[in-house]
């Protein structure tokens, strides 16, 4: 028999149905115990579920294919720990495993007696007590514990009644925390308050700490986890930040030597350190540990190798204190300091270092000017992998360990790249005349890469003829076309009339043999006649084409759905794309959406000047 088979109805009838708060072994027991037997573990053995330890998901899964309205299966999903990347998801609430325990049952007897069901926040383990009857939890019945595979709620296996336990009042004592988990786990709200933000495991995690710190005899000491009523911790959490370092500050003068203060922070808050080391995803300890400094060196002594924090009142920022501002890793930002020449004299042999509000300012300032060294196209005019070139010679610096935004990756200062560039530009004053080659169609022509041509002209070796101030780096540069041969004729000579006109052969033999000059990474047809297309050789670009007696034209399509990736490359280019296409026709499409470039060719000029703009348009596009 199949397991779905078994599972298709784990029990006989339903007429129980899930209370709030209550999870999946909770309804699962009371299911059991309603159709008679006596043993959840051999019950859900039976039914082909494993039975020796409580697995709550899989019992989720059981129950939820009972035939029960959906807002009592939304109960049970939102009371049973679902475990998630190493945590218990609880509705919105997230716990760490360590804090969830449902080996053995823990229950409040007065609220056994008011409704048989067992209540999640029972299973917190840093919880202790009952906030809505202010009792402690019993753990046991006549002296033994009960596990799970017992599944009745009135009366323990020796037939003692659960709801005439007697419990320890815990009446005038706080119970600010157990109150706030049941609140957010029966209602799915958070409070308001500074901890509004924080999930459950986060909280108890900065209470617990607080608790075992402060409530030990010995300050030389860290309390033992089970010696610590996480209540104590909360109610020093919970206080708003003024006032919560006026409490640790005044409990580390009454608490804490001088003479052992003096010896340093880790001395005089022992097992700080490794607390938080085995609670790294903890968002709760940036800021404990931010009040904890600062308070602390107001009181205490931050020796000169404390490299982590230095009291922003001396009027400085340390470099942790810094790499928060500006939201970056401390190690990329010392390296970045070191690189910038901001602190001259730092010996760099790991004394903490500290910036005073003007070296600050200059710091961040660099860090605003970065940009990533792929993102340089609207200033060098170079892609991003041609820009390498410049980067690996030497001629601009490289950054890294700095993801500004969050995004990683070398960067490199906006302001030296637009200075590189002005140097080479500044004293060519001529501007670009007919004829001329671009920058691109330069390299082609010298059968170099773009960026190697950038090299010879930052190196000296090469000065251009003209530049266009309208258009960004080296972009802007153009150069005298070279001498095509004797008694032949350059593009500044050919003029636009008749006796420039020929036949379809003829001008597509010109268009050919020019774009392979220019760019040869399209592929033509030896011969066009009617109706063909011309593409790149990965045909990320591709026109289509038609001929007549004396003409042919070409066609590229941008539509934002038949090509999308083209069209979204014509958006971030929109006016580049325009000017390089300055001879051809533009004209929406049927739909409206997109729009038919059409490069018209009736003369041999226009068939060597469409060769140009085809490479333009497969530098942008393709």
């Amino acid at each position: 028999m199949s397991l779905d088979f078994k599972l298709a109805r784990p029990f006989s009838r339903w007429r129980l149905k899930p209370e709030i708060g209550e999870p999946s072994y909770s309804y699962f027991a009371r299911e059991v115990a309603d159709e008679g037997h006596d043993s959840l573990r051999v019950y859900a053995n039976e039914i082909g579920l494993d039975g020796r330890d409580i697995n709550p998901e899989q019992l989720l899964h059981s129950l939820e294919r009972l035939p029960l309205d959906q807002t009592f299966k939304d109960r049970l999903r939102n009371a049973t720990p679902i475990l998630r990347d190493g945590f218990y998801s609880l509705g919105h609430e997230r716990l760490r495993q360590k804090q969830v325990s449902f080996q053995f049952r823990r229950f409040c007897p007065k609220c056994l007696g008011e409704s048989r069901f067992h209540r999640i926040w029972w299973d917190i383990a840093d919880l202790s007590a009952c906030p809505v009857h202010e009792v402690r939890l019993a753990t046991s019945v006549q002296g033994s514990r009960m596990n799970w595979s017992w599944p009745h709620f009135d009366h323990s296996p020796k037939g003692y009644p659960l709801a005439k336990m007697s419990v320890t009042s815990t009446e005038g004592t706080s119970l600010s925390l157990h109150s706030l988990v049941v609140s957010r786990l029966t209602s799915g709200e958070r409070e308001r308050g500074p901890l509004a933000g924080y999930d459950l495991f986060d909280i108890i995690d900065g209470a617990t700490f607080f608790s075992r710190w402060m409530q030990c005899d010995n300050p030389a000491k860290f309390l033992p986890p089970t010696g610590v009523d996480v209540e104590y911790g909360f109610s020093i959490l919970e206080l708003e930040e003024v006032d919560l370092r006026d409490s640790v500050r005044e409990w580390l003068i009454a608490n804490v030597s001088e003479e052992m203060r003096r010896q340093g922070f880790h001395a005089s808050v022992p097992g700080f350190r490794g607390y938080w080391r085995i609670r790294p995803d903890s968002r709760l300890k940036p800021y404990i540990e931010t009040v904890l400094f600062e308070v602390f060196a107001q009181v205490g002594t931050l020796g000169r190798k404390f490299v982590r924090y230095r009291p922003s009142e001396r009027g400085e920022r340390t470099l942790l204190e810094a790499s928060r501002e500006l939201d970056l890793p401390p190690r990329g930002v010392s390296k970045f300091v070191q690189q910038l020449g901001l602190l001259p004299g730092a010996k760099w042999n790991g004394d903490a270092l500290s910036f005073n509000d003007e070296t600050f300012r200059r710091l961040k300032d660099a860090v605003q000017d970065l940009i990533p060294s792929t993102d340089t196209w609207d200033i060098a005019g170079l892609p991003g992998h041609e820009f390498r070139v410049l980067v690996k010679a030497g001629k601009v610096k490289e950054f890294h360990g700095l993801p500004v935004d969050g995004k990683r990756g070398g960067r490199v200062s906006a302001r030296a790249v637009t200075s590189l560039i002005q140097k080479v530009t500044e004293s060519v004053q001529a501007e670009p005349r007919r004829g001329m080659m671009t920058f691109f169609s330069y390299a082609k022509h010298l059968g170099v890469s773009q960026g190697d041509l950038a090299l010879r002209i930052l190196e000296g070796n090469l000065v251009a003829d003209a530049v266009d101030p309208e258009r960004p780096g080296f972009r802007s540069m153009y150069f005298n076309a070279p001498q095509i041969g004797s008694g032949a004729r350059s593009d500044v000579e050919v003029t636009e009339n008749a006796h420039d006109r020929a036949d379809v052969a003829t001008l597509w033999e010109c268009f050919r043999s020019r774009l392979n000059e220019v760019c040869p990474a399209f592929k033509v047809p030896d011969d066009a006649s009617g109706e063909f297309q011309i593409f790149t050789s990965n045909r990320k670009l591709a026109l289509k084409g038609t001929t007549a007696v004396s003409a042919f034209c070409l066609v590229l399509t941008l539509h934002p759905e038949l090509t999308r990736r083209r069209w979204d490359q014509y958006q971030a280019d929109k006016d580049e794309l325009h000017r390089i296409t300055a001879v051809g026709c533009w004209t929406s499409t049927p739909d409206g959406k997109g729009f038919d470039l059409t490069l018209n060719v009736t003369t041999r000029h226009q068939a060597r000047e469409m060769a140009t703009v085809l490479n333009g348009l497969k530098l942008i596009l393709a």
